[in-house]
């Protein structure tokens, strides 16, 4: 992924966007480890409103994001590239 950061309050909006979408992953990855496919929804807590906003999130490939989650961490790295020390 890739975004242009046009200021320091960019960074301040994309940061914690990034960690609390991490943590929820890893939160999700350790509660699916030994869940059959089909009980996931229980298994994390999510009442059926979650479950449908869960899906309208991930549209495209939400089983295979599912999966995902399911079978490994979700390890971020940010890196600026072409960065200037303006600003």
């Amino acid at each position: 992924m890739a975004a242009l950061i046009a200021s320091a309050s960019d960074v301040d909006d994309l940061v914690p966007t990034l960690v609390a979408y991490q943590l929820e992953w890893n939160k999700m990855h350790a509660l699916l480890q030994h869940v059959p496919q089909g009980g996931e929804r229980e298994a994390i807590g999510a009442t059926e409103e979650d479950w449908v906003r869960l899906q309208q999130a991930w549209t495209f490939g939400f089983q295979d994001t599912l999966d995902a989650v399911r079978t490994r961490l979700c390890e971020m790295t940010l890196r600026t590239i072409g960065s200037t020390d303006d600003g």
